[in-house]
């Protein structure tokens, strides 16, 4: 039986905390294989791309995948969910290739802030029990 595997195009490298997450999804969605993620480092490459549709059809070439999700920050309140959303479905029109389903991974907070709910949990672990 084959793996499920997803790849995700970040913003940055601490945004793999999203791993979890979207494995969890797919499992609770009802993928029963195995699921494999990818998170492509490209800003390693020698010539590493900047336009995002250029980022999807390398990430794809060196990561193949059943599914790509593509995650953008809001960056503020001020930047709308529908223009992070328009910006990556214009890229995608611009990818000269077959694509898998791409999935817009978009929270309106960065990650690192909206995955912190549990304020005793990361006291506890940072050694700072009575901490704010």
């Amino acid at each position: 039986m084959n793996d499920f595997k997803f790849t995700l195009i970040a913003d940055g490298r601490t945004d793999d905390a999203l791993i979890p997450i979207l494995t969890w999804l797919l499992m609770n969605l009802g993928v029963k294989v195995g699921i494999q993620p990818q998170l492509p480092i490209l800003g390693n490459l020698r010539n590493p791309p900047k336009k995002l549709q250029d980022k999807i059809a390398i990430a794809l070439d060196l990561f193949p995948c059943n599914i790509l999700f593509i995650h953008r920050d809001a960056e503020s309140d001020e930047t709308p969910i529908e223009t992070r959303t328009k910006e990556i479905r214009k890229a995608e029109k611009l990818v000269k290739k077959s694509l898998p389903p791409i999935v817009c991974v978009i929270p309106i907070k960065m990650i690192e802030s909206w995955l912190l709910f549990n304020e005793d949990a990361i006291r506890k672990v940072v050694g700072n029990p009575n901490g704010k």
